[in-house]
């Protein structure tokens, strides 16, 4: 049976596809930062702390939607 997610939360497969990379380099990547994801799903808060150590994606702003700038990470999108 098909585990069904919550809104909000993905698979590591899909957050490896959003940076354009297989979800073994992914986990790779994830072990490199000291990152560990256990379960099958990735919180909102879990994704946070990926972008966050990783980088955005590309076209993250397309993931998510902010109440305001202040939210962004800093110097997003520009790296200014």
């Amino acid at each position: 049976m098909k585990q069904s997610i919550k809104p909000g939360c993905k698979t590591k497969s899909q957050i490896a596809e959003e940076y354009g990379i297989c979800r073994k380099t992914f986990s790779t990547f994830l072990l490199e930062h000291g990152i560990i994801i256990r379960r099958y799903v990735i919180t909102r808060k879990e994704q946070d702390v990926i972008y966050s150590a990783l980088g955005p994606p590309l076209g993250y702003d397309k993931f998510r939607i902010y109440s305001d700038e202040s939210q962004y990470p800093s110097g997003w999108p520009y790296g200014v």
